[in-house]
């Protein structure tokens, strides 16, 4: 017995002391197979291989400023194409405020859908405070299911009191 539990730590500390001799040559290796740091030119060069443009500060700022003129002089000319239309179709159509719009919900809708799906429709322009007002206000609780004729123009308020038996 004696001789077994001698043999047996012998083999223990015969291969500690090989994986512990693998380990320390093995991290020396490591530390030289690192990757050089990449240098400018060796950078630059692979950018032009590949097709792309390199541009200084100056330069990157100055073409910003070229292509920001051309939108401000079509901005300008929009603005006004879009006041004549504006005023041809007011002149023309009903007002589209009166405008009615059927909003369907269904089983199983959470206040989040219902807030996109008008969102969508136009009658709502950011879901998030919309659905906040649902909930703060605690009509989230008590949507009824069904379909619904809502205005363009119609406040928060209204929304949720149509859609609601509150």
């Amino acid at each position: 017995m004696k001789h077994a539990v001698r043999a047996y730590a012998l083999g223990i500390f015969t291969a500690t002391s090989l994986l512990t001799i693998v380990y320390f040559q093995s991290g020396e290796a490591n530390e030289s197979s690192q990757p050089k740091p990449i240098t400018k030119e060796k950078a630059s060069n692979y950018l032009e291989k590949k097709g792309y443009h390199i541009l200084s500060n100056s330069e990157y700022q100055s073409l910003q400023e070229t292509t920001e003129e051309p939108k401000k002089s079509k901005k300008s000319n929009q603005s006004t194409s879009t006041k004549e239309e504006q005023n041809s179709e007011n002149n023309t159509a009903s007002s589209p405020e009166k405008e009615l719009l059927t909003l369907t919900i269904n089983q199983g809708m959470y206040s989040k859908s219902i807030s996109r799906k008008l969102n969508e429709m136009g009658l709502v322009e950011d879901t998030k405070a919309f659905n906040q007002y649902l909930e703060m206000n605690d009509f989230s609780r008590y949507i009824q299911v069904g379909s619904y004729e809502l205005k363009k123009d119609m406040t928060y308020e209204e929304i949720a009191n149509a859609i609601t038996n509150k």
